[in-house]
């Protein structure tokens, strides 16, 4: 299973978390969210897969008062993991030629 390290703050307050996400979990995350929920499905992905050794970490850095994740943290953790998950992929959309060609 591939481990993908986060890495929150800097220097002394650095601390590395680590997730343990398949391809199989990471696109029944992305078939089962919806429009209008981003927080929620985002926490429990992080939460599901992160590394048993670093759970209690996660918790202390994501919940506020032990109990409400914080939103914007949650959904950038998650943009890491999927952009480990998507590796070095480039997608670019190439506009049609304007010229006509009779």
């Amino acid at each position: 299973m591939p481990l993908i390290t986060i890495t929150l703050g800097e220097g002394e307050d650095e601390q590395d978390l680590r997730f343990e996400v398949t391809m199989e979990d990471y696109n029944q995350h992305i078939n089962n969210s919806m429009p209008d929920e981003k927080v929620g499905p985002a926490y429990n992905f992080l939460m599901a897969h992160v590394h048993q050794e670093d759970k209690a970490k996660f918790k202390d850095i994501i919940l506020v008062d032990g109990k409400v994740p914080r939103g914007m943290l949650a959904i950038l953790m998650m943009g890491e993991v999927s952009q480990a998950m998507n590796g070095t992929l480039s997608v670019k959309i190439k506009k049609p030629s304007t010229s006509l060609n009779k």
